[in-house]
């Protein structure tokens, strides 16, 4: 009885050791961001349609871990000794997101490619620009300045303004202040353009000022972090910035949906203007 109960065990972990190399044969190994494509989120945007709100904030450059939740430590007011202690942080918010259709499996299998190959048509000219770099760049440069942008279907609609409440840089309270901010940290690329999209700033070519960035028609980032390019002379016990954002939002998972089911859509798009503000205090040595 234990002899055949010996053969019938490892009978069954030759079965699954044959299963399993067949599966491998099988497996396409991602060596190149094309064949990666729509693996861990590469090719894939935000539904612009999903942004509930802007939020801008000023934190910490090395917060420790805040008591509770993270989410509520971004809207806080913090108070600092010195303007390199801080900085901005612009979020695009998004709930659960909205849904034009029903939540079942045989739909979901249907719709679910539709809304990625529309974000492969939108989104392979990137792919491609991100495949080449990784070909003609050393492969530790490569691996350490280039990854997947956090970008959604929303583009800048206009002018984007930062002002202060008071004098910064010898400029008068309500003077456009974005020119003075650079990006804190890493964006891999910048893409400009809705009908026709391009590449004006190509993986590892991004410039640092804020108002390069963020020109007319570029795509946003879902979260990006900014810092004051030189910190301004003038010193107070507390400021205020307010960023405003007009945007233009492409309505993705909207427009699929409709193509799919037949029917009219007046335009894919709508225009929104995003109003944000955070407070900071400082205790000066």
């Amino acid at each position: 009885m234990k002899r055949s109960l010996f053969i019938l065990v490892c009978s069954v972990l030759c079965m699954a050791l044959v299963s399993c190399n067949n599966d491998d044969d099988n497996v396409l190994v991602p060596d190149t961001p094309t064949d990666r494509l729509y693996k861990d989120g590469i090719g894939m945007l935000l539904d612009a349609e999903s942004i509930s709100k802007v939020g801008f904030y000023c934190i910490e450059k090395n917060p420790s871990a805040p008591t509770g939740a993270w989410l509520d430590y971004y809207p806080k007011t913090k108070t600092f000794s010195d303007y390199s202690e801080m900085e901005f942080c612009l979020w695009l918010h998004e709930p659960n997101g909205a849904s034009y259709w029903e939540n079942t499996i045989e739909n979901n299998y249907i719709f679910d490619p539709l809304l990625r190959d529309y974000f492969k048509s939108k989104t392979s000219f990137i792919v491609a620009a991100m495949e080449k770099y990784f070909k003609e760049t050393p492969e530790e440069e490569a691996v350490r300045t280039v990854e997947w942008p956090d970008l959604c279907s929303a583009y800048i609609n206009g002018e984007i303004t930062l002002t202060c409440d008071k004098t910064l840089w010898g400029e008068a309270p309500g003077t456009n202040l974005s020119k003075y901010l650079r990006k804190y940290g890493f964006l891999p690329c910048l893409v400009v353009g809705v009908e026709s999209p391009r590449l004006p700033y190509k993986f590892g070519e991004m410039p640092d000022a804020m108002n390069e960035l963020l020109p007319q028609e570029a795509w946003l980032y879902y979260k990006s972090y900014w810092e004051f390019q030189t910190p301004p002379s003038e010193k107070y016990d507390e400021l205020t910035f307010t960023l405003t954002m007009p945007v233009l939002k492409e309505h993705c998972r909207k427009y699929v949906y409709y193509q799919y089911k037949g029917m009219t859509l007046d335009s894919k798009y709508s225009e929104q203007t995003f109003t944000a503000s955070c407070t900071m205090r400082f205790d000066w040595p």
